[in-house]
């Protein structure tokens, strides 16, 4: 039996956080890492805030911000068993380097899928006052009417007409017609093994491309700023789903 103690409940697996949790380990469980290696790309090469971009529509816009929350992760193994770690919320910053460097401990085994929520789950945003990743005062946070900002990213482009060419995607929303929520599921490459001495290291890459592109195409030259949960944030939302993409898995 695997007990966490944190602030939250105490769950069946234990789950390694920047929150600062700490697992406690019962018996003659055979608890193994899992490590998420995170990295960004705007517009298939690598990140760099303050550098120019050009999305699929052909207009321009420099990141300063790209933020989103991670949570509610899972695994499925060769077998096709699932395992939970409900109740696991990261912030993943680009300006953060630790922050996309996630680990989760496993029980030891053969994993061939990666599950994930964007986002805070509804229960979380409507739990009153919590601490660290969900403390407001990281940013990601409207009222508790609202609830989170699942996603943010924050630009300038000359097709912004925004004061000062800003750009700003707050994306947020848990309830109804307009829940941003957005649940993803990944193929490993090569299944990750972890074992007790063995680290399993996922490299997922995320593209802020992504946000422009889908069901619902988004240019900066139509809407610049959405800031407030709706049917626009809805499909931002759809669009940024799609960004993650594992690049490699190894065990050593």
């Amino acid at each position: 039996m695997v007990k966490i103690r944190c602030l939250w409940a105490t769950v069946g697996l234990a789950i390694m956080t920047l929150a600062g949790c700490q697992p406690e380990l019962e018996g003659n469980v055979n608890a193994a890492t899992l490590r998420l290696n995170i990295t960004h790309q705007a517009g298939g090469k690598p990140m760099a805030p303050g550098t120019p971009v050009t999305n699929p529509h052909g207009e321009t816009y420099t990141l300063s911000i790209f933020n989103y929350y991670l949570s509610n992760f899972y695994l499925v193994d060769t077998r096709g068993t699932r395992y939970d770690f409900k109740d696991s919320y990261f912030l993943v910053k680009e300006s953060e380097t630790a922050s996309k460097l996630i680990e989760l401990k496993v029980p030891a085994g053969r994993y061939t899928k990666l599950g994930f929520l964007i986002g805070v789950d509804s229960i979380r945003n409507v739990s009153g006052v919590q601490t660290g990743a969900l403390d407001p005062s990281e940013g990601m946070f409207w009222t508790w009417s609202s609830g989170y900002i699942m996603a943010k990213m924050e630009a300038t482009s000359p097709n912004s007409n925004q004061p000062a060419q800003k750009v700003e995607y707050h994306i947020g929303g848990f309830s109804g017609a307009n829940n941003t929520l957005q649940w993803v599921e990944l193929d490993l490459p090569s299944a990750a093994e972890p074992t007790g001495t063995a680290i399993s290291t996922v490299a997922l890459g995320a593209e802020a491309n992504e946000w422009f592109t889908g069901a619902v195409p988004l240019r900066i030259a139509d809407h610049a700023n959405i800031t407030s949960p709706g049917p626009l944030a809805v499909q931002v939302a759809a669009n940024y789903a799609n960004m993650f993409a594992v690049t490699g898995v190894t065990n050593q």
